[in-house]
């Protein structure tokens, strides 16, 4: 007979370790399911009294205004090429109708300056006596009375446009408003409203001035302006050939 066999042995495994689970693992768990629990009840509708929700707290998106930035209106550039007014232009010492009458003087012929200069600028045509020369025909005069210095030093002190009856002399000297010999009285006031009338020889005269220096318009009487002197003097001079 065969001897019995014995049953085969089974050698059980080896179990295996268990590590234990450290605190700090063990609280990141709890942190885990804590989170996850809040979750839920965040979700909840509140009706159950015993649940008190989370509360959601809520973002507002803030969203950049943009202002948009009309145009600059664009200013007027100064015109280019545009006509420019015409400069004043110097007067003609051979044409009295270039001058103008002023409380400096006549056209090229001024207060204060030696009556020798004036002569070499425009040509005398007459000389009633010394210290005075006529141009054009007499119808505009210088004189040394009432300037300074003697002789070849002696200054203009009185200029005079005048009304000349034989003069062939067409153009003649004028204010800047435009007032000369032949104006009427009525145009001398509405140029100049600020005129004073005063008595003078036979007359009655009107004077402007600036101040220091006059300008005197006569008639004679006759409704057109027959002279106009332009002087220092507060008071129309005398007959300057006198």
């Amino acid at each position: 007979m065969r001897p019995a066999q014995r049953p085969p042995r089974f050698h059980a495994r080896p179990r295996p370790r268990m590590r234990p689970i450290s605190g700090l693992a063990v609280a990141g768990l709890a942190a885990a399911a804590a989170l996850a629990l809040a979750a839920c009840a965040g979700t909840g509708t509140g009706t159950d009294p015993g649940s008190t929700p989370f509360p959601i707290p809520s973002v507002t998106a803030s969203v950049p205004m943009i202002t948009a930035t009309p145009p600059a209106t664009p200013t007027d550039a100064p015109a280019t090429g545009a006509p420019q007014p015409a400069p004043a232009s110097d007067p003609d010492p051979a044409d009295p109708s270039t001058w103008t009458i002023g409380f400096d003087g006549i056209g090229p012929i001024t207060l204060g300056t030696p009556l020798s200069e004036v002569e070499a600028i425009v040509a005398p045509t007459d000389s009633c006596r010394p210290g005075v020369d006529s141009f054009f025909d007499s119808t505009v005069v210088a004189s040394t009375d009432g300037g300074t210095g003697e002789g070849d030093t002696a200054t203009v002190g009185l200029v005079i446009s005048q009304s000349v009856a034989k003069s062939s002399v067409t153009g003649i000297p004028t204010t800047a408003e435009g007032i000369g010999v032949g104006s009427t009285i009525d145009e001398l006031l509405a140029a100049y409203p600020d005129a004073e009338p005063y008595e003078a020889v036979n007359s009655t005269a009107y004077r402007i001035t600036d101040g220091t220096t006059y300008i005197h318009f006569d008639d004679y009487g006759k409704g057109t302006i027959q002279i106009i002197e332009v002087t220092s003097a507060p008071i129309k001079p005398k007959e300057y050939c006198g």
